[in-house]
């Protein structure tokens, strides 16, 4: 007799009160939904419903224990911060205290009345493999599709907006919309697999407050959210991408410039051709520097910077129009232009004692290692 298939012995258990088994094939459809609904939440543009995120806001000081705060709500992130520095730079010792002690006394009370205690509880009432699926299935699916174009963007675009001394503000923040993945997690046990737990009555104002609010600064009797953008736009990839405009606008003016996600300026996406070989060549960041290139044009840098050209030819097997340039650090590169004369690219020759385009074709086509820095 032939052996017996391996029985399944993996039972799933749901209850309101304990998930176990893992998800199943319908969950993880509906999981699938639940995580679009979030993404979506996280590129969410326009205006605000005011009243209701105040009513939010309210109730995460409410259920904290806190004294009821005054709640503004200002354009961009970028207001949320400045007026932050106003509080703070209005006396020293405010500032000191704020500073000091706000994590113990604003944040963390509101995050343990909500998020952690949510967190803990799901964690009590979860299986392992329960847990672990639908981590993956919701938090780490939004991180991957929000990241780089919400939070990632914001924050690091909002760190350098301090003025003076004051860069205590990351100390006392919270994400709203742009930190949908933790909002995402947790409300599929509820939503998806039918966990009730009593702890998502106080979590409820912490996700109102995403459904409703961008990033917010929470201080003792005042809590100061932010607006969401006008305009977010990413790529296929979920990169922050806009070769003719802002990636990212507030209604007050403030804009974030990004191409293939990589941060660049007004100039660099508007006017590349009039960047100068000091910004192209000081440019630090490798990613940018290419994209600067790019932008400018190979074959315009390379004359403008002083390389020699070393060979040309038409490639009539390709349809392409060849011409072998050598840097003034000694470099080659081979600039390939495409019968419409578009978008050129460069690539980079390793071999020094090359001297013509076949010879450098017939290098770039064997094995051997080598680094484009076109981005085509």
């Amino acid at each position: 007799m032939g052996a017996k298939a391996p029985i399944n012995t993996v039972m799933i258990v749901r209850t309101p009160t304990r998930l176990e088994g893992g998800i199943t094939d319908e969950e993880r459809t509906k999981l699938e939904i639940h995580t679009k609904r979030w993404i979506d939440v996280a590129y969410q543009t326009g205006r605000t419903n005011r009243q209701k995120l105040v009513k939010a806001i309210e109730g995460l000081y409410r259920v904290a224990e806190l004294k009821k705060p005054t709640v503004e709500i200002v354009p961009s992130p970028k207001a949320m911060v400045e007026r932050f520095e106003a509080f703070a730079l209005a006396d020293n010792a405010i500032r000191e205290a704020t500073i000091a002690g706000i994590r113990a006394a604003t944040l963390a009370a509101t995050f343990d009345a909500s998020l952690t205690a949510t967190n803990v509880t799901i964690g009590d009432a979860t299986d392992v493999a329960t847990d672990s699926e639908v981590h993956i299935a919701t938090h780490d699916a939004t991180d991957v599709a929000t990241r780089a174009a919400t939070r990632a963007a914001t924050r690091n675009a909002i760190s350098h907006v301090t003025i003076g001394d004051v860069t205590g503000w990351q100390f006392c923040h919270q994400g709203g919309n742009m930190w949908a993945p933790h909002d995402c997690y947790i409300t599929a046990f509820r939503d998806v697999l039918g966990l009730r737990l009593p702890e998502y009555e106080k979590y409820h104002f912490s996700e109102e407050a995403a459904l409703y609010g961008g990033f917010r600064v929470v201080l003792p009797e005042l809590c100061v959210v932010s607006d969401f953008p006008d305009i977010l736009r990413v790529d296929s990839q979920w990169r922050p991408n806009c070769g003719d405009g802002p990636s990212h606008r507030w209604s007050d003016g403030w804009e974030l410039w990004h191409l293939d996600g990589i941060q660049a300026d007004e100039q660099l996406v508007l006017r590349p051709k009039t960047q100068t070989l000091q910004q192209i060549d000081g440019e630090l960041n490798e990613d940018r520097k290419a994209i600067r290139i790019e932008r400018y044009g190979w074959p315009e840098y390379l004359g403008a910077s002083g390389a020699q050209l070393v060979d040309e030819r038409q490639n009539f097997v390709e349809g392409t129009r060849e011409a072998l340039y050598r840097q003034r650090s000694g470099h080659l590169r081979l600039v390939v232009t495409c019968p419409t004369g578009r978008h050129p690219y460069a690539l980079r020759v390793g071999d020094n004692h090359i001297v013509t385009c076949e010879q450098a074709q017939n290098w770039l086509a064997g094995e051997k290692p080598f680094r484009s820095l076109a981005r085509t």
